[in-house]
């Protein structure tokens, strides 16, 4: 008999709100946020040795599942979920998947692509 995968019982203390896929990550790293035992942020450590957040583990005292949806009954728990890219939806059990919210690549490579025209034109 196979194992199950974390959280997908809903029987633990957290809710897991996945953001990347753990395949991504050689090893893990869970780091308290806020008071002790409500949020944690599961930190994974990529072969390039940087390291991104994979999930976040948030209690079940901070927040309730409505319509497949997390939604945070607690300041520390809202200011997470709406740091997310988007709305954590139910995958299975107490798994949620959201995504890591956007860091502005798109305007910084624009801007190098418009320097490098400016240097290309006083040349």
């Amino acid at each position: 008999m196979k194992r199950a995968e974390p959280g997908t019982r809903g029987g633990g203390r957290f809710y897991r709100v996945v953001l990347r896929p753990s395949s991504r990550y050689e090893q893990f790293r869970v780091q308290d946020v806020g008071r002790t035992g409500h949020s944690e942020r599961l930190a994974g450590r990529k072969k390039s040795g940087e390291w991104e957040t994979q999930a976040w583990l948030i209690s079940k005292e901070d927040a309730h599942v409505e319509n497949d949806v997390l939604v945070p009954d607690t300041a520390k728990a809202r200011d997470i979920l709406n740091r997310l890219g988007k709305v954590a939806r139910r995958k299975e059990g107490d798994v949620f998947e959201a995504a890591p919210r956007g860091k502005g690549t798109t305007t910084k490579a624009h801007k190098r692509k418009m320097e490098r025209k400016r240097s290309a034109m006083r040349n």
